[in-house]
């Protein structure tokens, strides 16, 4: 007889519950993963276009001050001279081959900033469409009673490229022989 309390052993093997287990563990850790990528990539192109709209912020606060110093300094002084001023500069989280020649002359509340992209495979053509708009403003200024034009440049400055200062300091002085009214700062 057998008995009442007498133990019997029974053997379950778990080895095929497991590597169910450890599949579908495998398949959730790989779902998270891919989700992670993803949304690192969001992320990544989000912060991206952070970037792009603070640098037009930044480019737009920085013409606006241009602008206003500009404004401000030569009111009311238009009938005696005309200032022009040449500001060359590069921005740094582009090319540095890709450059803006911004010139500015007078005062008035039609004046408008005039932009000249100078890039390294058209920058003799850059250069030249400055000094033919340059010698228009002079030209339109020696009209009736001769005006003095003083040109002014950034120079110095760590947003303008040597080789731009370079050559715009040569367009500077090339007007300023051929023209008993022209001055540069």
């Amino acid at each position: 007889m057998r008995n009442k309390h007498s133990r019997t052993d029974f053997v379950i093997d778990l080895t095929s519950l497991l590597d169910v287990i450890f599949i579908v563990l495998l398949i959730v850790m790989c779902g998270q993963k891919l989700l992670s990528d993803d949304t690192k990539e969001a992320a990544a192109k989000a912060e991206e276009m952070m970037e792009a709209a603070d640098e037009s912020l930044r480019e737009s606060d920085a013409l606006q001050e241009y602008y206003r110093r500009h404004s401000e300094a030569f009111e009311n002084t238009e009938k005696y001279v005309r200032f022009v001023d040449v500001v060359a500069y590069f921005d740094s989280s582009t090319r540095i081959s890709d450059r803006t020649v911004i010139i500015t002359a007078g005062i008035d509340d039609g004046t408008e900033l005039v932009k000249i992209p100078v890039t390294a495979a058209k920058e003799q053509e850059g250069y030249a469409e400055l000094q033919k708009y340059l010698t228009g403003i002079i030209e339109e200024a020696t009209d009736g009673a001769s005006v003095p034009v003083i040109l002014s440049l950034n120079r110095g400055d760590e947003s303008i490229l040597y080789r731009d200062e370079t050559a715009i300091s040569n367009i500077f002085e090339y007007l300023e022989s051929q023209y008993d009214n022209v001055f540069t700062r």
